[in-house]
């Protein structure tokens, strides 16, 4: 692993759990039909498909900023510009959650945002 990330090494434990539940989330489709006593299992599907979203949505940033505080000591640019980004990241998705709800243009918001980290942080490694 390039990244020695001593006594924080939980952290990869805890990315691969995200993960575990990103997997799950884009196996639980998303429905679109009203919540009626009669629809048991779509109401089920799009509640447990709604708590993943929750889940998958807060802990990856979430970690994205564990990752950046424990490699900040030894790759502090690094550390700086990802936190930049994933900070940028969290704000733009923050106004449009108060601004329009959350909605799908929110969810590309803070997909495309944790994309846009993950490409700085692999180009950098590759690079150093």
């Amino acid at each position: 692993m390039f990244y020695d990330l001593d006594e924080n090494e939980r952290y990869i434990q805890q990315f691969d759990y995200s993960f575990a539940v990103l997997a799950l989330l884009a196996f639980v489709p998303h429905n679109m039909f009203p919540f009626k006593r009669e629809n048991l299992k779509t109401n089920l599907q799009r509640i447990i498909h709604n708590l993943l979203a929750v889940i998958v949505f807060l802990s990856l940033p979430t970690l994205v900023i564990l990752f950046q505080t424990a490699i900040i000591t030894e790759f502090w640019f690094l550390g700086i510009s990802g936190l930049v980004i994933i900070g940028g990241t969290i704000g733009v998705t923050g106004i449009s959650v108060i601004k329009n709800g959350v909605n799908g243009v929110t969810e590309m918001l803070i997909i495309n945002g944790i994309s846009i980290w993950s490409i700085f942080v692999t180009i950098l490694t590759f690079i150093w």
